[in-house]
């Protein structure tokens, strides 16, 4: 979960939500797996760019699936084409888009609501935390040390600034992707995109598809260390039990 989204949470509230204590910070809980824990009032930008991710990502996969469906069709002896292909790549780029305009409304619904980090940022062992929430295998110890670092510096505030960013890059490299693919249509109508991949001719897509795969990759690792660590400081301050299955090994105060 992430602190102020939906499949990954939110991480603080607003400034008089704070004077109020937890009997304001008793708020809607719409998490799902990987959303942000939110504090008191949901925004709905939050939960929106959750979805968006989602589709971007579930889009890639599918454009990948239309390409092995032609590679399998030609190696029995079939024609294929790539307009299928295409087409996924340009839906996952709209829901980036998409998401990259939840994100900027997210930032202005923060700022109009005095949004601050929860205090028990502050007085949490992050790096135990980290540690047990990893040998759980719910965070990778990379991503987790990241947003630690950059929650302390500067709070949910930067981590969502690194999101607009990196969408916007993922968005950039789609459709370098996306051109790439469109341009072996002539290699499909020869039935000559397996030999273009495997012997590595003129055209071949591997080295954008993985580019564009690690940078997903590390990207959600990052979204969910983010999630993960926003829930665990709602959970201290509003003070439920916590996700590690040893919470009395790990300080978790309330500030």
């Amino acid at each position: 979960m992430i602190i102020l989204l939906p499949f990954r949470g939110r991480v603080g509230c607003s400034s008089a939500e704070l004077d109020g204590r937890c009997s304001l910070y008793r708020g809607y809980t719409f998490m799902g797996g990987k959303n942000h824990q939110p504090c008191r009032t949901h925004l709905l930008p939050a939960t929106q760019l959750s979805r968006f991710l989602s589709l971007g990502l579930a889009q890639l996969e599918l454009g990948n699936v239309a390409l092995e469906d032609l590679l399998i069709c030609e190696l029995k002896g079939g024609q294929g084409n790539v307009d299928r292909i295409v087409s996924l790549m340009e839906q996952s780029r709209k829901a980036l888009l998409s998401a990259r305009s939840a994100c900027n409304e997210l930032r202005g619904s923060m700022s109009k609501q005095r949004y601050v980090d929860l205090p028990t940022l502050r007085t949490t062992d992050l790096p135990m935390l980290g540690e047990r929430l990893r040998s759980q295998n719910m965070v990778d110890s990379g991503a987790w040390d990241w947003v630690s670092t950059v929650m302390l510096d500067s709070g949910f505030a930067g981590i969502l600034d690194w999101f607009c960013s990196e969408i916007e890059e993922i968005e950039r490299k789609t459709g370098r992707l996306q051109d790439a693919i469109s341009a072996l249509s002539s290699s499909a109508e020869r039935r000559e995109v397996v030999s273009v991949i495997e012997e590595n001719r003129p055209g071949n897509i591997k080295v954008a598809f993985a580019d564009l795969y690690t940078t997903w990759s590390n990207f959600n690792a990052r979204f969910l260390a983010s999630s993960m660590l926003s829930t665990s400081l709602w959970y201290s301050f509003s003070e439920y039990p916590t996700l590690v299955q040893e919470p009395a090994a790990i300080p978790l105060g309330n500030g």
